[in-house]
């Protein structure tokens, strides 16, 4: 009965907060710890600069406002408050900080009313701060901001900012403690003007709104007849909740997942369901140890209040319950609480009508700064007929010292009571801090329990005046955990004892005598007579018996009286004595006032008339008795206890041969034992009730052990006539027959133990037992220790374990996750005392782990005592049938499957598989009948299955790319030492774009993805890498989407920039050791210079008359030097400087190379990293943010060359710093220039599509394919390039690679809408693709192989002209040797002749000469 009252109150609340007018929607920064891990707060100004928290050593956290000049100066949350509603009333404790101007305020606006409030808080009237470090002395002031706002839109975005404008150590708002609450309209209403039913404004569904302005519910709909609010008509309730009167489905509770340090699960109130180990539940709070006025059961803190509730068969109405976590409210406490007067104005600090404060996670009457100095009155009244009013609560006291703070209460008309702060707290409760508070702040905390007896008055209030008296500004009173009860009276079984209650113990006692069993009574007759079976409600047989059991003894003492001598009295009797009095004496061995309790031997008491009377066949013979031989025989010469002399029959013969026992005159008078006698016959009848000894070992005329007069295996049977059989008792499994006269039980049923013929009950902590019931053989518990020794646990014969009680409210570890006192589904504690987990948290505890050979280990990471169920699983692969593959699932541990596959079909990336299993805990108890599934979505590891036709493909493939790895390789040197950077680099722009359009999300054909996977082109280059960060046991740990993963790329920005920084390395390297290469050979080509001294002679003639008369020769000599150089030093050394010119300026082009895969790496860091606090990821966005910039300085320079003048644009100086933006570039047109500097652009856009948009893969490839498609675009308009030739190479590229994406959108039209035609020549247009794909590469890799052809054969042709010159210059030699020879014999012929003739003119004319100078 207790029960069902108890579960019919249980459902009216929960009717009730199904319908509450106040629904509190949202509740943040109320705990002690500021946590800002799962906060939808964000910057107004798009920002990602997180929130910051002012933490001090004691008191609680506060959220900061930073300055109006800085980043994130408004943040801004947007709420869901879908459910119909007229107003909001909205609360936050603000905080004004160390010296705020007049002119600087605090704002806050709803942005989607004409909302906007602020204020500004003088500091000069706060407090100094005594507990954060480094800011101590500073001023702090609080102010409560609540306001109710008329609102019914769906969502409540209100934005919070400051106007302060100095560093935060100068000034700052802050704030904590924000809760929103919706006043609810009527449950039936849509839209509402008020709470009332008659204030709907419109309906649900088609239900029209009457003339009262109210609306039916849906449960007069043909189908829809439940109300799920704010939905509408459905058929049925969301997760098959329980629904109302009205067919409205009750609504679920929030559950937090951020509860206190010492909590795991809490309520959306902050009330703690669960502590972590070593904790205690008081009042959902978690402490270290109960209050010394609480009882502990198991880890719970009962008050008196919590145990008179629990008590069974008491009824008891809950009238008050506040104060012990966040759900108080203004309104609650403004219902229950009137202020009378205050005394200085040292109250409400925080604002004026605002009566509660917090305290970590609870909010508290009064308080720190409201309640100082002043009185209140409590009221609460009622309708119900209460014996007594039960009120309790916990007074908190505090002071800077002791013996001032003095709180009086008095209740109703009783005397005033008085409580002092006398001594300060004894235990550890850091929930009571406060930033201005010092060290030696001194508080403490006391119980108030008091009954009132209602029975006899007609006042039905309860009334309490309270004042709290102080004269220091920092001194307080608060009240927490009130709970008021009011005890009705007991279950109708029942009586209410006074003492039982007055001694805080269960004051229902069951009614003996009423005939009704309840509680623990054993019997009820209806009487207390003794000795009848039931005495006192308790089993009780007559006296000298042995064996009682319920009521009926099963072995008598048997009493001799021997007596050698017959002694005669004789008793004079007063004529008074009455009958009575007479039995009493002469016939009662125990008579007290004339009535007997016991009577002598074979007498017996008669207890309708108080008299000894014997009984006629109980062998005994006594009283008036002649003969009693204990039968009803009445031919055996005893008949009805009288003395009766018959005749033997006359004939022997006749008495065997007719079984004839007792003859006269030769008529049968009684037959012998067996028979019955008919018609002067005797005959014999099994299932006569009599034995015939002769033919027959039994004869029961009804019950069990006689069959066909045999008895059976098991039983044993009377001898006497109408006797019955019987058995071992019927706990017993085997019973065995010894002698057909006693029996033996070799095996009882559990729970009992055999003795002789019987099965006696074990002690209630064995599940076995043998020889004793002490004497446990196995037990409910491995220590054999009484479940019920460990409060809220009971023995279940059934499952032969300790189990739980749930619903007691006790919670019992390992047992129970919760116990919140009902078995209702839907508020966090579900009816099996597990805790209900939202989907959310469920996804947030699975995870998985791939292994080799196909194999998966299906996780749960959880504290609770889950155990996945692996025997259920159930497996959907995405694009494969069940026939294309194989699985068994096997159970590793509780937590734990292990999945394998035997795969018949390829599998890709994209098949994403399905496995669903069920869940439980540990004690074998779903958790909940409709939502006990979990399922896994498992990116499986590609293993492909191929056909013939598909492995020539896959080989074809592969060696192709293999082939073309190993030329490429070997054309890089090549290209670096011949200085063909140009063609290199555009290769390598290809295949930078192809490496990139894997990652765009599409289900690609199996040729595609296979060519795609093993095209990247930095795994030409094995550059060494360190991937040592984000792993998966890194508490910062995040990861990129499949395809990105797939492809091996991590979202950390250090493991991701690598390779493209080792590459831009590579290229600083190339061009340090051509540097030095250059300064080497040029140090030496200096070195090996050789300078020759050359003599010339010049002849002079005037008017060329060449008379020598003299013997001087007429010439000038003259000396000159010329250096030698060795031609293939010089060729070199030139060569070389060359190459560094070529070179850094390459480098420059190798950052526009790697664009694509830095703009990658930015990205997926600053997208996709989840723990910014963490110093490594903080490192890799402060790296992100330094690499963006120089990709923008590096955008900015090329921008800058956008309108030069075609003549600056061919200056050499300016060619070898800037000349790289616009190689190959026509600078007679500026078209070039903007052609280059939107490609870049280009680049940077293509991947911030392809990872912003990433999971609406038809809207990536579309931006994706603009953005690159516009390059082309341009070249269509008009060629930028020197020549034709670059022109149609780019022309062609460009094309392939639009192409590519465009075929690309159809393949993600078709993961949207299946299209037959794609589907069908799937594998051909991923044929298409590939040849695009070569035709682009091959094309560029041409040219920078004809241009290495070219090189040597230019190196070839001026090998051979050098050949010819040298042969050339020899024959020239050769002939200028012979024409030297002629000459020389010509000029000394001619000689001679002139020396012939001078002499000649020398004798003629010996005194004329000419001399020349």
């Amino acid at each position: 009965m207790y029960r069902q009252a108890f579960h019919l109150n249980v459902l009216l609340l929960l009717l009730l907060s199904a319908n509450c007018f106040l629904h509190s929607v949202y509740e943040e920064f109320n705990t002690k710890q500021i946590l800002f891990t799962n906060t939808n707060w964000k910057c107004s100004d798009q920002t990602t600069q997180t929130l910051e928290a002012f933490i001090c050593s004691k008191g609680m956290g506060l959220v900061k406002l930073l300055q109006i000049n800085q980043q994130c100066n408004k943040i801004y949350n947007i709420i869901d408050t879908k459910l119909p509603h007229f107003q909001i009333q909205l609360y936050i404790d603000v905080y004004g900080y160390s010296s705020i101007d007049g002119n600087e305020s605090f704002f806050l606006a709803i942005l989607e009313l004409p909302f906007q409030y602020s204020f500004c808080l003088s500091t000069s009237l706060g407090k100094s701060l005594q507990q954060c470090s480094g800011y101590n002395n500073k001023q702090l002031i609080r102010k409560s901001f609540l306001k109710e706002i008329s609102h019914s839109q769906e969502q409540v975005n209100f934005e919070i900012w400051s106007t302060t404008n100095q560093e935060f150590s100068d000034e700052a708002y802050l704030f904590r403690n924000v809760q929103l609450i919706l006043d609810r309209c009527y449950k039936t209403c849509k839209t509402c003007s008020g709470q009332g039913k008659e204030q709907c404004l419109t309906c649900y569904n088609d239900i029209s709104l009457s003339s009262s302005n109210s609306c039916d519910s849906c449960k007069d709909q043909t189908v829809q007849k439940f109300l799920q609010i704010p939905d509408g008509c459905k058929d049925k309730c969301d997760n098959n909740k329980d629904y109302d009167e009205d067919y409205v489905c009750i609504e679920d509770i929030n559950l937090q997942d951020k509860c206190e340090d010492n909590c795991l699960k809490c309520t959306s109130t902050q009330s703690c369901l669960i502590c972590k180990p070593q904790k205690y539940l008081y009042f959902g709070q978690c402490m270290d140890q109960c209050p010394e006025y609480t009882k502990i059961y198991g880890t719970n803190c009962l008050s008196i209040v919590d145990i008179i509730s629990k008590n069974n068969n008491l009824r008891v109405k809950q009238l008050v319950r506040e104060f012990y976590d966040l759900s108080t409210t203004k309104s609650s406490t403004d219902t229950i609480f009137q202020f009378i007067s205050s005394s200085h104005s040292f109250n409400f600090q925080k604002g004026d009508a605002i009566y509660y404060s917090y305290f970590s996670n609870k909010r508290i009457f009064g308080g720190p700064l409201v309640w100082v100095n002043g009185a209140f009155k409590f009221t609460k009244n009622w309708t119900e007929e209460f014996q007594f009013i039960r009120i309790f609560f916990e007074v908190i006291l505090g002071d800077i010292q002791l013996n001032n703070n003095i709180f009086t209460y008095k209740l109703n008309d009783q005397q005033l009571e008085t409580i002092t702060l006398k001594e300060n707290y004894s235990g550890q409760n850091p929930n009571i801090q406060d930033q201005i508070w010092p060290n030696d702040y001194k508080f403490n905390i006391y119980q108030v329990d008091k009954s009132i007896h209602y029975q006899m008055s007609t006042n039905k209030q309860l009334t309490m005046e309270i004042k709290c008296q102080n004269n220091h500004e920092l001194a307080f009173c608060g009240i927490q955990n009130m709970v008021v009860v009011g005890i009705l009276n007991c279950e109708p079984e029942y009586y209410f004892d006074y003492y039982n209650y007055e001694s805080d113990r269960n004051p229902c006692i069951p009614i003996c005598g009423d005939k009704i069993i309840v509680g623990d009574e054993e019997c009820d007759d209806g009487n207390n007579d003794p000795f009848d079976g039931c005495f006192n409600c308790k089993y009780q047989c007559e006296e000298h018996c042995d064996n009682c059991i319920y009521g009926y003894c099963l072995r008598k003492k048997t009493i001799y009286r021997q007596s050698s001598f017959k002694i005669e009295i004789e008793y004079n009797l007063a004529y008074y004595l009455d009958v009575i009095s007479l039995s009493c004496i002469f016939k009662c061995s125990i008579c007290i006032n004339n009535l007997c309790l016991q009577c002598n031997y074979g007498y017996y008491l008669n207890t309708y008339n108080n008299l000894c009377e014997t009984l006629c066949g109980d062998s005994i013979n006594q009283g008036n008795e002649q003969c009693d031989d204990g039968n009803s025989d009445n031919y055996d010469g005893c008949s009805n206890c009288e003395l009766i002399q018959y005749e033997k029959c006359d004939i022997e013969q006749d008495i065997q041969k007719y079984h004839c026992a007792v003859c006269y005159y030769g008529k049968c008078l009684k037959c012998n034992e067996g028979y019955i006698l008919n018609d002067d016959l005797c005959i014999s009848i099994c299932g006569d009730g009599l034995i015939n000894p002769i033919e027959e070992e039994c004869d029961v005329q009804s019950g069990d052990g006689c069959i066909d007069c045999k008895i059976q295996n098991g039983y044993v049977c009377g001898k006497q006539d109408f006797s019955t059989c019987k058995t071992c008792d019927k706990e017993c499994t085997q019973c065995v027959s010894l002698d057909r006269i006693n029996l033996i039980c070799k095996s009882c049923i559990d729970g009992y133990y055999n003795v002789e013929d019987k099965c006696l009950q074990c002690d209630s902590n064995c599940i076995n037992c043998k020889l004793q019931s002490n004497l446990c053989t196995s037990c409910y518990r491995p220590d054999c220790d009484f479940c019920e020794s460990i409060p809220g646990l009971f023995a279940d014969i059934k499952t032969k374990q300790c189990n739980s009680i749930c619903g007691d409210g006790i919670l019992v570890e390992s047992y129970e996750q919760c116990d919140d006192n009902n078995q209702n589904n839907g508020d966090g504690c579900d009816s099996q005392c597990n805790l209900e987990f939202s989907d959310n948290e469920i996804n947030k505890m699975k995870y998985y782990l791939s292994q080799t050979n196909n194999t998966y280990d299906l996780k749960l990471n959880s504290e609770y005592q889950f155990k996945i169920l692996c025997n259920t699983i159930n497996i959907i692969i995405d694009n494969m049938d069940i026939q294309d593959y194989n699985y068994n699932c096997t159970q590793v541990d509780v937590l734990t499957c292990s999945l394998k596959f035997d795969f018949k079909k390829s599998i890709y990336k994209f098949n994403t598989i399905h496995a669903k299993l069920l869940y439980t805990n540990s004690i074998n108890r779903i958790l909940s009948e409709n939502d006990r599934s979990i399922l896994y979505d498992i990116t499986p590891n590609e293993y492909i299955v191929l056909n013939n036709n598909e492995k020539s493909q896959q080989e074809y493939i592969s060696s192709a790319q293999d082939s073309f790895s190993l030329i490429f390789l070997i054309m890089i040197p090549i290209s670096i030492v011949l200085n063909l950077f140009n063609y290199l680099w555009a290769v390598l722009e290809i295949l930078s774009w192809i490496n990139n359009f894997y990652f765009l999300n599409v289900n690609y054909p199996f040729n595609v993805e296979l060519f795609f996977l093993r095209s990247d082109w930095s795994n030409l280059i094995g550059f060494p890498t360190y991937q040592g960060l984000n792993q998966p046991d890194s508490n910062y740990y995040f990861e990129a989407p499949k395809r990105f993963k797939d492809k091996g790329i991590d979202p950390l920005f250090f493991n991701n920039i690598q390779v493209p920084f080792m590459f831009l390395l590579s290229s600083i390297i190339i061009f340090i050791i051509n540097y030095l290469l250059y300064l080497f050979f040029s140090l030496l080509n200096d070195a090996l210079k050789i300078k020759i001294t050359i003599k010339k002679e010049k002849h002079f003639s005037i008017f060329n008359i060449s008379i020598k008369k003299q013997n001087r020769q007429n010439s000038i000599k003259v000396n000159q030097q010329m250096t030698i150089q060795n031609p293939y030093l010089k060729y070199i050394t030139n060569l070389l400087k060359q190459n560094s010119v070529h070179l850094l300026n390459q480098f420059k082009q190798t950052i526009s190379l790697c664009l694509l895969d830095i703009t990658l790496a930015i990205l997926l860091q600053l997208s996709y990293s989840n723990n910014n606090s963490n110093i490594i990821v903080g490192l890799n966005q402060f790296f992100a943010i330094i690499t963006i910039g120089i990709i923008i300085f590096q955008l900015f320079k090329q921008y800058s060359i956008l309108n030069i003048h075609k003549l600056q644009a061919k200056n050499k100086h300016f060619v070898e710093r800037y000349g790289i933006y616009y190689e190959n570039i026509n600078p007679e047109n500026s078209f070039g220039y903007y052609y280059q500097f939107f490609g870049q652009i280009n680049k940077i856009f293509y991947i911030f599509f392809m990872v912003t948009y990433y999971y609406t893969p038809l809207m990536q490839v579309t931006l994706c394919y603009i953005s690159s498609s516009f390059c082309f675009v341009f070249l269509l308009y008009q060629n930028p390039y020197n020549s034709k030739k670059e022109y149609v190479m780019a022309i062609i590229s460009n094309f392939c690679l639009s192409t590519i994406i465009l075929i690309t959108i159809s393949f993600a039209i078709n993961d949207e809408i299946t299209v037959e035609f794609i589907e069908i020549n799937k594998n051909i247009l991923g044929w298409i693709i590939i040849a695009l794909v070569l035709i682009a590469i091959l094309i560029e890799f041409f040219v920078l192989a004809f241009g290495v052809l070219m090189y040597i054969f230019n190196i070839y042709s001026i090998l051979l002209n050098q050949l010819r010159n040298y042969k050339k210059k020899k024959e020239q030699n050769d002939q200028n040797q012979v024409q030297q020879s002629q000459q020389k014999e010509k000029k000394f012929e001619t000689t001679n002749k002139t020396t012939k003739q001078q002499s000649e003119f020398k004798s003629t004319n010996s005194n004329f000469s000419i001399v020349l100078f």
